[in-house]
């Protein structure tokens, strides 16, 4: 999911400037963050399913793990590699 806000104008059908004031309105979230909520989220439910981090970071948008692990640690507050970690170890209890 790399789509900018103007990449998302003509699907919705309103100017770039509409979208973002609704994205504040209605989710009191500007439109990266929400982008990037949206990538973490799709990003544990890979890495949960053993996905490698490299992999996961490319198809969430990011051109390199580690700057994917630093912004992932950064909101998350966990790296990508404890997902995997706590995924198994809650299967085996």
């Amino acid at each position: 999911m790399s789509l900018t806000l103007e990449d998302w104008t003509s699907s919705a059908g309103a100017s770039a400037r509409t979208l973002a004031r609704l994205f504040k309105q209605q989710l009191n979230m500007g439109f990266a963050v929400w982008r990037q909520r949206v990538r973490f989220h799709n990003a544990v439910e890979a890495l949960a399913a053993g996905q490698p981090i490299a992999r996961v970071a490319r198809d969430n948008g990011y051109r390199s793990a580690s700057a994917f692990s630093a912004a992932f640690r950064k909101a998350m507050g966990v790296s990508p590699s404890a997902i995997g970690t706590v995924e198994r170890d809650v299967s085996a209890a």
